[in-house]
């Protein structure tokens, strides 16, 4: 089984009536550089074991790519 999340940034001084229940609104600037060297960190096999509810999910380890 195979899931993809997407996040969404708005990213504008000025907050968008019809996306803010869905963005996260940012009017600062971005360091894309430094968003990607953090993302870069989630790629691989990891143990989720601390944020899953153990008697529902039994396999905790996941590969993210």
């Amino acid at each position: 089984m195979r899931k993809t999340y997407h996040y969404h940034i708005h990213h504008d001084p000025v907050l968008d009536p019809f996306t803010r229940l869905h963005c996260l609104h940012v009017w600062s600037p971005l360091d894309v550089p430094a968003m990607r060297a953090a993302a870069a960190q989630f790629v691989g096999t990891h143990d989720f074991s601390a944020f899953a509810n153990k008697t529902r999910v039994p396999y905790t380890v996941r590969r993210l790519g």
